[in-house]
């Protein structure tokens, strides 16, 4: 700003002054420059995301677990081994082990959608994470491989608790990135926390394959960043394999003895809006139609599901539409997650898409989650836009969920066509 009739500075004085009060002395500092213009910078700390923008109330949530009456089993998948269990207890999930070998691993079905050149920013909060000997404790945003004992091919992030101390952890395929000791951590040794209370975790990241990350505790309102690994500059290719994660507990023994770990809430927030970028895709009956013949019956229509090899992606279901090519017959509508058919489908993949589908027929024998319902008679019907947080996920195994347009005829004999219409995010 220009010294005009000597009050520039003195108003660049001023705007420093205002903002250091804002954000406290300790958090900026400002450098005269050239024709007297002002640089203000802030410090690296909680009040800047993880691309360094200044933080503000624009957070967008993508994925939200709080266990206020059970263990959410809509969103959170569990594997128990042994004599491993999970109970729900004062808003969180305790999980326990007595004997060598047990498990619990809880994971949610959906992964949080990663949206490039914005900080996503996940808190976790959680109590007893404190080493015990011969127990492995996990809390954070990443995935393994499909198979039991889920202990390996690790990608992505988590606090853990094992050997005595409390480490972070950064996996790519399997394959260690950074692993660091609380004593080594290179922002603050946080020497003064008791990981046997009730603590608020926070990761934020910045991707693009190549970002930043990092680590830090909320206490007494305050963001106290801990650790941080730059990666850009520093290594070759990626540090994790995929930014879209879902939320993950565990705990695991390894010997004698009993381990104790509870998880409270979760939330994953793209630090910003949320542009809903993808591509539009449809698939339908064709000019086959279903026969819908018994009333009360419910006949599947056309179903979907993310592809096993694509479970990182994230789908948005817009719309979907019928039509009865009998006119005056009544009928109803079902949108089902992970219902039961009493004939297994024949999955098919939508070209160079994410999203696998099948064109119904079968009958369903056992109801899945109903997201959607309603009526019709004897016409085209469209729905409006679906607007669910039930989306499509996979459980710890990598089986997809499901999402299957149904019809019930009330009248005997009818033919439907069909379509479901979603959006693969990008």
């Amino acid at each position: 700003m220009s010294d005009t009739n000597g009050l520039g500075l003195l108003g660049a004085g001023f705007m420093v002054l205002a903002l250091a009060v804002l954000f406290s002395s300790n958090m900026i500092t400002s450098t005269y420059v050239a024709n007297d213009n002002v640089v203000i910078s802030l410090d690296d700390n909680g009040n800047l995301d993880a691309f360094g923008r200044l933080r503000v109330s624009t957070v967008t949530s993508i994925i939200d677990i709080k266990h206020i009456y059970d263990k959410e089993p809509l969103f959170v998948d569990e594997r128990v081994n042994g004599d491993g269990v999970a109970t729900w207890k004062e808003a969180g999930i305790e999980l326990n082990t007595s004997s060598s070998g047990d498990y619990v691993v809880r994971q949610t079905y959906q992964r949080a959608f990663y949206q490039n050149g914005k900080s996503q920013q996940i808190f976790l909060t959680f109590d007893n994470l404190h080493p015990q000997t011969n127990i492995i404790k996990r809390i954070g945003y990443f995935t393994s491989t499909n198979e039991t004992p889920y202990n390996s091919g690790f990608d992505g992030l988590f606090l853990s608790s094992e050997n005595g101390t409390v480490y972070t952890n950064i996996y790519k395929g399997g394959v260690l990135m950074e692993r660091v000791a609380q004593a080594d951590w290179n922002l603050n040794t946080m020497t003064h926390v008791d990981w046997d209370k009730s603590q608020i975790l926070q990761i934020d990241f910045e991707w693009l394959g190549v970002g930043r990350v990092r680590w830090a505790l909320v206490i007494d309102g305050k963001i106290v960043t801990f650790h941080e690994t730059d990666n850009a500059n520093n290594i070759d290719g990626v540090y994790m394999l995929s930014p879209n994660k879902p939320i993950r507990w565990e705990i695991r023994q390894t010997g004698l003895g009993s381990g104790t770990f509870t998880t409270i809430c979760a939330t994953v927030g793209t630090e910003g809006s949320v542009n809903r970028l993808g591509v539009e895709r449809s698939v339908n009956t064709d000019a086959v139609s279903i026969p819908a013949n018994t009333v009360g019956t419910k006949y599947s229509v056309v179903g979907i599901r993310l592809n096993p090899d694509r479970l990182d992606k994230v789908i948005d279901i817009l719309r979907f539409s019928l039509l009865t090519i009998d006119q005056n017959k009544n009928f109803y509508w079902e949108l089902h997650l992970n219902p039961t058919l009493n004939v297994d489908p024949t999955w098919e993949n939508t070209s160079n898409g994410a999203v696998d589908y099948f064109i119904g027929g079968s009958t369903v024998t056992t109801d899945g989650i109903i997201v959607e319902s309603g009526f019709g008679v004897g016409r085209a019907l469209s729905s409006d836009s679906i607007d669910s947080a039930l989306r499509l996920g996979s459980n710890l195994g990598d089986t997809p969920q499901t999402m299957v347009l149904i019809v019930s005829p009330l009248s005997t004999n009818m033919n439907v066509h069909g379509s479901l219409t979603f959006r693969e995010l990008r």
